[in-house]
């Protein structure tokens, strides 16, 4: 990853001041409308806001905007394919850039040092992609105790999938 982990906070944080704004104007509401007529595919653009620090809130708001005129289960499973579309790349980012990143380097080797705490880390990660906060957190967490693609592929989907379900049926 390029950033660090503030930095994705700060992103999350100015993300989620720019949904507020958009609930908040008019010009808002009209975006929102626009988007609820595209259908699934609304949803699979929510899904890839979903997962990023900087669009994760307004991926949410997008989400939950669609649950008044989609199937809440569809729309979640393929809001959770684009988040998970998402998740590989930074995935594949972070696996590439652990050498040349001072902080990655140093959780991996934590995590490899204290056997124990990769349950700690793994159920850290794994509430991080569920939620709507910046899966880059979670992804760097998961990365650093050693999670496979193969095994985080079914992983991000299955918890994005089940972190908008929640989104869509509850709104």
């Amino acid at each position: 990853m390029t950033r660090r982990p503030f930095g994705t906070l700060v992103l999350f944080g100015i993300g989620a001041v720019f949904a507020v704004l958009v609930v908040r104007l008019p010009i808002g509401h009209e975006l929102l409308d626009q988007l609820e007529g595209w259908g699934y595919l609304t949803a699979l653009l929510g899904g890839v806001f979903y997962a990023s620090s900087l669009t994760s809130a307004m991926g949410t708001l997008v989400l939950a905007n669609t649950s008044e005129s989609l199937n809440p289960v569809v729309a979640a499973i393929i809001g959770g394919l684009g988040s998970l579309l998402y998740d590989l790349l930074i995935f594949t980012i972070v696996q590439k850039e652990v050498e040349h990143r001072p902080l990655l380097h140093r959780l991996v080797e934590f995590f490899q040092r204290h056997r124990r705490l990769r349950w700690t880390a793994a159920i850290g990660g794994a509430l991080i992609i569920a939620s709507p906060l910046p899966d880059e957190l979670g992804i760097a967490l998961l990365d650093g105790i050693g999670a496979s693609r193969r095994g985080f592929i079914p992983l991000s989907f299955g918890l994005n999938t089940l972190g908008i379900l929640v989104i869509v049926g509850w709104f």
